[in-house]
């Protein structure tokens, strides 16, 4: 995983594989916490509002469009059993 910064925009999944139809989230990173010895990746929204208190198992530094198409077509791809990170790998760069 590429080095994260609190306030980077990412993509955040419950389960590491990070399978759609899983749960997930775009939001902002905003810190660790440790849960029975893993560590977990606490999301923010706009607001500085908590997405998921338990955090997530792992999140990825994404684009603003990227996060774009995700919430766009998050139905979509819910049941296509793909990953979301190789999905996000496979888009490339959504400007170009």
């Amino acid at each position: 995983m590429k080095e994260v910064k609190i306030g980077d925009y990412v993509l955040g999944t419950v389960w590491s594989d990070g399978l759609t139809n899983d749960p997930w989230a775009v939001g902002f990173f905003a810190g660790t916490l440790q849960i029975n010895g893993q560590t977990r990746y606490l999301l923010v929204n706009s607001q500085n509002k908590p997405i998921r208190e338990a955090g997530y198992r792992r999140i990825q530094k994404i684009s603003k469009q990227h996060g774009q198409w995700l919430i766009t077509h998050g139905n979509a791809i819910e049941n296509s059993g793909q990953s979301l990170f190789e999905i996000i790998r496979k888009k490339g760069d959504l400007n170009a």
